[in-house]
């Protein structure tokens, strides 16, 4: 009977605690949704809901994280979601968290999706500015984010070219001793003129988790940076040189 009376009374409590900010973005989501079924085709309806879930489901898991230290025992006690507790203004803080680390590392989208995704949630954040719903601040950041994902695509699109192209003019027949398959592998460490990666993405890792050093042309190496993956194909020569043997895009993403 104890048990039970303790239960109820949490139970109170809970149900006691408001919400640190109106409208949530769970809120904010929902009137973004209702105008867009309104206005857009149904395909179009279900794609948005379906992006907005996943962030939604990022910001649930990852959110808490930053909350205050005043805020935490009131969020765990109310046991709601991260979404239901807070204002779209913290969804905008986390936003390069999503795009970098969700999109990239958790998802592995490729750069389409990742367009697609940047478009939906971007013409959320446009909604809550007409609506007046967000900070002129969070509005400078919105901007400044655009800008700077836009600047990043065209970087690392740019500087997988000049890699791609390194590779290919100083491509030659070799026996290699050992190889890594071609996948997503970290920047781990970059000197003046050579590269470690750090290998995830094979489902057998070599002896090395740390491969390297591979040398680049410091045009190459001073462009990138610690956390970014490179889709690559390695190769180890007999005198145990690592190289490069297939590249393709380089992707911006956050480190661990």
């Amino acid at each position: 009977m104890a048990g039970n009376v303790i239960q109820l009374d949490t139970y109170r409590k809970a149900k006691a605690i408001e919400p640190f900010c109106s409208p949530t973005i769970d809120e904010t989501m929902d009137g973004y949704l209702h105008d867009m079924r309104r206005l857009a085709p149904p395909g179009v309806y279900h794609d948005n809901t379906s992006i907005l879930d996943v962030l939604c489901q990022h910001l649930d898991e990852h959110g808490p994280e930053t909350l205050q230290p005043e805020e935490i025992t009131p969020f765990e006690l109310s046991a709601r979601s991260y979404c239901s507790m807070v204002g779209p203004e913290r969804m905008i803080n986390n936003l390069d968290h999503f795009f970098r680390y969700c999109l990239l590392r958790e998802m592995g989208t490729d750069a389409d999706m990742r367009a697609s995704v940047r478009e939906v949630v971007f013409d959320f954040c446009d909604w809550l500015c007409r609506k007046d719903i967000v900070a002129v601040a969070s509005m400078e950041r919105l901007s400044s984010l655009k800008d700077n994902f836009a600047a990043l695509d065209a970087k690392t699109t740019k500087l997988a070219a000049a890699l791609w192209q390194h590779v290919a003019r100083n491509k030659t027949l070799k026996r290699y001793v050992e190889k890594v398959d071609f996948g997503r592998h970290d920047v781990f460490k970059i000197t003046r003129n050579d590269l470690w990666l750090e290998v995830w993405s094979l489902s057998v890792l070599p002896p090395d988790l740390v491969i390297g050093p591979i040398p680049l042309p410091k045009a190459i190496i001073q462009e990138l940076h610690r956390g970014w993956m490179i889709e690559c194909k390695l190769g180890k020569t007999a005198v145990g040189e690592w190289e490069f043997i297939e590249v393709g895009a380089i992707h911006p993403s956050l480190p661990f």
